[in-house]
């Protein structure tokens, strides 16, 4: 049976600022729940018309019974929402939206482009296209912050006067779309924050090249705050990937004023260029906290311990050759 739609007080420390989240959960209530054999609620069955009828009362007591839904979550199994679903939340004013996708990884998002929300924050979980690239509707170009959570190849169509300011990524190909969107949407001058974590399965550059990834970093002039966290295997034969990893600094933008990056243990062969731009002073000129980090994977013989004196020496020619700078973790 589907779980009731509920209403919470928004808690997380990432929910900062929200007050009333509205998750409407069409997954199946048994948490043995199998992908294969699972049973769909259809449209017109009595079960599903209740949840309905229960969501429509929610969305009508919007801001009198309780604070005013300012997030929506929809939580997904089989398939995406169907257009009564969209009808019923359509009274609704959310600035936040999360969609988690299907177990067949659509990404459709017409329908919400439809409702018209003013959205401030847009999350996308698990979403996955074709090889050539599904694009998902033009109603991502238009809100500020944007969230890739675990999706696949989801590339964009071209489109002017996009809006996305804040972009995260995380795992599989996340370098490539995060090269795809800056090129179709045109951000590259207007990025203010920018977090990358890409898979540990080697799916990134299946689109594009580290070259295209250094070019577009480069152009982000306006970024404030990047976090990267490129996941190479030791054990994969990328040595020109993992090459792209040491020149990384001379493609930092100048405009960073928080970096946090986490980089494989491999690095350590051939650190000299992390060395020889931390000693000079104009180098990210406007760097006020850095988190900076090695690690290995599962199956990898070198440990962090080997790289810890790489990154203590960085760390403290930092710190001389930019005074003021705050390291974290």
């Amino acid at each position: 049976m589907l779980l009731p739609p509920q209403t919470s007080k928004s808690s997380a420390p990432s929910d900062a600022g929200l007050q009333h989240t509205l998750v409407v959960d069409l997954r199946e209530a048994d948490a043995t729940y199998d992908r294969v054999c699972a049973t769909v609620i259809h449209a017109y069955s009595p079960e599903y018309s209740l949840f309905v009828d229960r969501l429509q009362a929610i969305v009508e007591c919007d801001g009198k019974d309780h604070p005013r839904i300012d997030m929506v979550h929809i939580l997904c199994s089989m398939n995406l929402p169907d257009e009564t679903i969209y009808e019923v939340l359509k009274g609704l004013r959310p600035r936040h939206f999360n969609l988690q996708s299907s177990v067949i990884e659509e990404c459709r998002l017409e329908s919400l482009e439809r409702l018209a929300w003013p959205l401030e924050n847009l999350i996308i979980c698990s979403a996955c296209a074709d090889y050539e690239g599904e694009e998902p509707s033009d109603v991502v170009r238009l809100i500020p912050s944007l969230t890739l959570d675990y999706c696949f190849h989801l590339f964009f169509t071209p489109a002017t006067n996009a809006a996305v300011r804040h972009l995260t990524i995380t795992q599989n190909n996340a370098v490539d779309m995060f090269i795809d969107l800056v090129e179709k949407f045109g951000v590259a001058n207007d990025l203010q924050t920018l977090k990358i974590q890409s898979g540990n399965i080697g799916n990134d550059f299946s689109r594009y090249t580290p070259g295209d990834f250094t070019k577009t970093l480069k152009q982000c002039t306006s970024l404030l705050s990047l976090d990267l966290a490129p996941e190479i295997s030791d054990e994969d034969k990328y040595g020109n990937r993992r090459s792209y990893l040491c020149d990384l600094p001379q493609y930092f933008p100048d405009s960073v004023e928080s970096l946090r990056f986490s980089g494989p243990v491999a690095m350590a062969d051939d650190f000299s260029t992390w060395l020889q731009y931390a000693t000079d002073p104009s180098w990210m000129p406007n760097l006020q906290s850095l988190a900076f980090r090695l690690y290995s994977s599962k199956k990898s013989s070198p440990t962090t311990l080997v790289t810890e004196p790489h990154v203590q020496r960085f760390l403290d020619t930092m710190l001389a050759s930019h005074p003021g700078l705050q390291i974290v973790s």
